[in-house]
């Protein structure tokens, strides 16, 4: 009766260990290697398609003009980069400890990225899910399609997780550059504030050189233009980027808030027209409070919402970028023209326009 007993038992435990071996061998499994998850020539990436759980998508495609955006937006050119970065080098540190690999093949069903990588033909060159990061957030859990053991994996040289390249948001990969002019095409600029009795200008070309009105109108008008300063402005309208696209629900918000100022620019074949609203302090402003008078800021003197009237889009803007083409009427006659203008100090407890020092000798107008 023993003997029987022990001889069922191994045959059960001989029949778990076969069927266990069976599911092991047959179940779909790649090769162990550093560069799986690699494309060894990325000039021969011609779509990337991302993708989570949550119904988000991305199609980057390259074109003759450059990487395109969902059929419709101009790509991000350094987004691309490090992506195409991500793919040539990020290299397989091991498999994940069985230990672990349970945890880790759920979180990956739950919330990870799925990324697959064609060429010109249409050919698959990578299909794989990118998951969380490892407990040190130096690595990241990938997956290949098919597969069921999950890796761990990092980017030489970089410290972080991989998640953030393969972002599935549309406005993470669109191009950040808002304008990009060449002087010659400019043929009229008008800056006008309406939030402040700060000096507008009207810029003109006409007959080959450019006349300066100030706005408005009843400022004193100042005679003969720098023309480095001319110059030096226009040259500003080479390339004006942005830090971010923002919401569409941000739009009514806006509309209900006093615009800061109105900038118009008419080229020889196109008319771009962009509302600016300055930003309110929050917990991300890094100045909140002037340090030479203690008194605390109303508005935020490093970011601004910029709205194109064009397309009815918000984007998150830097002064030290939108500074250069929000000038003041009186900059163009001063000694010196800076590369950009400060924002404007407005502060809490009064709505009073103080100009920068450098202004204080030229412009036609002081606050009260």
């Amino acid at each position: 009766m023993r003997k029987r007993t022990l001889y069922l038992a191994l045959l059960t435990g001989s029949v778990a260990l076969v069927t266990a071996l069976v599911w092991y061998l047959s179940a779909p499994r790649r090769p162990y290697g550093e560069k799986l998850f690699q494309i060894a020539d990325t000039s021969q990436v011609y779509e990337i398609i991302l993708a989570d759980k949550q119904g988000r998508w991305v199609h980057l495609k390259r074109s003759d003009h450059g990487w395109i955006v969902n059929d419709s937006y101009p790509a991000e050119p350094s987004a691309l980069a490090m992506l195409l970065e991500a793919l040539l080098y990020q290299r397989v540190v091991q498999p994940v400890p069985s230990t672990a690999r349970k945890n880790v093949l759920r979180e990956l069903s739950v919330s990870s990225f799925k990324v697959v990588v064609k060429d010109q033909k249409g050919k698959t060159l990578q299909a794989f899910y990118v998951g969380g990061g490892t407990p040190d957030n130096l690595a990241s859990y990938f997956l290949k399609e098919g597969d069921t053991l999950p890796y761990i994996v990092e980017l030489p040289g970089h410290i972080g997780v991989l998640a953030p390249r393969y972002q599935p948001d549309v406005q993470s990969w669109r191009r950040r550059t808002i304008l990009r002019l060449h002087p010659e095409q400019i043929q009229q600029v008008r800056v006008e504030y309406l939030l402040t009795r700060e000096p507008g200008f009207l810029l003109e070309r006409k007959a080959g050189t450019f006349s300066l009105t100030p706005i408005p109108d009843t400022l004193p008008r100042l005679d003969s233009p720098a023309l480095p300063a001319l110059h030096r402005y226009l040259n500003a309208f080479r390339r004006i980027g942005i830090l971010a696209y923002l919401p569409e629900r941000l739009r009514e918000k806006l509309a209900s808030q006093p615009p800061y100022a109105r900038l118009h620019i008419q080229t020889t074949d196109q008319t771009y027209r962009f509302t600016i609203w300055l930003h309110p302090v929050d917990e991300r402003t890094k100045t909140p409070v002037d340090p030479h008078t203690g008194k605390p800021f109303l508005y935020d003197r490093d970011r601004l919402f910029v709205q194109d009237e064009r397309t009815g889009e918000i984007y998150l803007a830097h002064w030290t970028v939108w500074g250069r083409l929000l000038r003041h009427y009186p900059e163009f006659f001063a000694p010196l023209f800076p590369p950009s203008r400060e924002a404007p100090r407005i502060y809490v407890d009064t709505f009073q326009w103080e100009p920068t020092p450098s202004l204080q000798n030229a412009s036609p107008q002081q606050s009260s």
